[in-house]
């Protein structure tokens, strides 16, 4: 599976449309996640935000060694869609596949940038379907208040434990300002988080404003 343009931007997936990307930070709640399954938002979910988002229309999880612990469970439960970047999870567990490179800022012509961690690649990837904004929530960028990484705990078994959080911090601005550059809003619906490069909205404001 080379890394070559797979995705149409204009093709009508979800152009125009509101995408909500629901990361696994230590700030997001169920409340959260109900709200957003009665948004109409299009929604990707991040590795285990699924259980909390299980209406989404796409899991997004990056990494092969997530897949390996996590894709018999999602196979029985999970009804959407199910992609990543990475060439053997894909090939083994027959999922839906995006290129990707390790480059700053926004990927376009249907090769997403990595930036180290699943919530921007998500990002990227709601803009390569033609998103005309983009919300965000569970995107702390760091431990909550309990010092847990992420509203579950920690991953199982052989998982990373390791949130490289500062790197996460220092990727995030240069895609931000190549999203607004595109004339992409993004608002960030977080309730405790680190980033302070997109605009910041609650989630209450961002359901009357945006419904689709």
């Amino acid at each position: 599976m080379p890394d070559t343009p797979i995705i149409d931007r204009t093709a009508g997936r979800w152009w125009g449309q509101t995408a909500c990307v629901i990361a696994s930070g230590p700030s997001l709640s169920k409340a959260d996640c109900d709200a957003v399954a009665g948004s109409g938002w299009r929604t990707i979910a991040i590795n285990d935000s699924w259980r909390r988002a299980p209406f989404a229309d796409v899991i997004y999880a990056c990494d092969a060694a997530w897949w390996k612990v996590h894709f018999t469970q999602v196979e029985k439960q999970f009804a959407g869609e199910r992609w990543t970047q990475d060439i053997e999870a894909a090939r083994r567990f027959e999922l839906n596949r995006v290129g990707s490179k390790n480059a700053p800022g926004l990927g376009k012509d249907g090769v997403i940038h990595q930036g180290g961690n699943g919530g921007y690649q998500a990002i990227n990837l709601a803009w390569q379907w033609g998103a005309k904004r983009i919300l965000l929530l569970g995107l702390d960028c760091k431990p909550g208040a309990d010092k847990k990484a992420h509203w579950f705990g920690q991953h199982e078994g052989p998982l990373s434990k390791i949130q490289n959080y500062s790197l996460w911090q220092t990727n995030f601005p240069r895609l931000a300002v190549d999203l607004a550059n595109d004339g992409t809003e993004v608002f960030n619906l977080t309730r405790d988080t680190a980033l302070t490069c997109f605009p910041k909205m609650t989630l209450e404001e961002a359901i009357a404003k945006f419904r689709n």
